[in-house]
């Protein structure tokens, strides 16, 4: 299999002969592969969207520094990258016992715990999620997705669930056990952190929960892990950032061709169908 030329270029800097590449994931024009040297070491080997992107995790990455519950970044050039490699079984193959999910909690509570430079800086006003919210539930709408009363009831859930205001810094994005794997020395490590952006605390949990499908148990454990590490985050208004994160979703998979939308869809209809009842 041959590598784009960015990825190409840069591995020849790394400086090690390729004995096989393998295509781990492609969408539109971002793409990992796990890249193996003749001298069996492994990389991952990654093409971010853009190289305004590729700066902003840069950025992000260079505040968060190393952590033993994240891959680490080996070389990057432009929008190339190459991370460690990091050999496991994935959280989400097994229910993981609640000590694990307690580790998993704070880890990203000490993502979120990382202060950010004034140049990154997010607002904490909810009216920019509100505005997107309604543009893509009318979206969702328009495109048949959605019924013109669900739509109608989900955003009156969401108004009437918003806060104030919203406690931002670095998120993640998509921890979850998909994203994670057992590493036998380090234990649970995040090994796609292409996603690390600034944004509330309250709706990276709620994004965990939505792709990690875990027991309220779980959970519970996961966020007892998370609070003891002082995680700023809170479980306040997750209603309204479990909506977020739904709607969302449900967009950009039927924007990018309808991959999976039914899910997050189903998800949005149950929660339209009990607000109309109880509206």
């Amino acid at each position: 299999m041959t590598l784009p030329t960015e990825l190409a270029s840069l591995i020849d800097e790394y400086g090690r002969t390729i004995a096989d590449v393998q295509l781990l994931s492609r969408q539109a024009v971002k793409c990992a592969y796990k890249v193996t040297f003749t001298d069996g070491s492994c990389v991952k080997a990654r093409l971010q969207s853009s190289d305004l992107w590729a700066n902003q995790v840069e950025r992000i990455q260079h505040l968060v520094g190393p952590h033993p519950g994240f891959s680490e970044t080996l070389m990057r050039r432009g929008r190339a990258v190459l991370e460690e490699w990091v050999p496991g079984m994935p959280l989400h193959a097994s229910p993981p016992p609640p000590v694990m999910l307690q580790y998993c909690g704070s880890v990203l509570a000490s993502l979120h715990r990382v202060a950010v430079t004034e140049d990154i800086a997010a607002e904490s006003s909810v009216e920019r999620h509100m505005q997107r919210m309604t543009a893509q539930l009318e979206a969702l709408k328009d495109s048949g997705a959605l019924g013109q009363e669900e739509v109608k009831s989900l955003n009156a859930i969401l108004w009437h669930a918003a806060p104030q205001r919203a406690d931002v810094g670095i998120i993640h994005f998509d921890f979850c056990g998909s994203n994670l794997v057992l590493h036998s020395d380090r234990g649970p490590v995040c090994i796609d952190n292409e996603t690390l952006r600034i944004g509330p605390f309250a709706l990276d949990l709620a994004r965990t929960f939505y792709r990690w499908s875990l027991s309220k148990a779980e959970q519970s454990a996961f966020l007892a892990g998370y609070r003891a590490s002082r995680g700023p985050g809170t479980t306040e208004h997750v209603d309204f950032w479990s909506i977020v994160a739904e709607v969302c979703s449900a967009f950009v998979r039927r924007r990018d061709g309808g991959h999976d939308a039914d899910a997050p869809l189903a998800l949005l209809r149950s929660r339209a169908r009990i607000g109309l009842e109880h509206g």
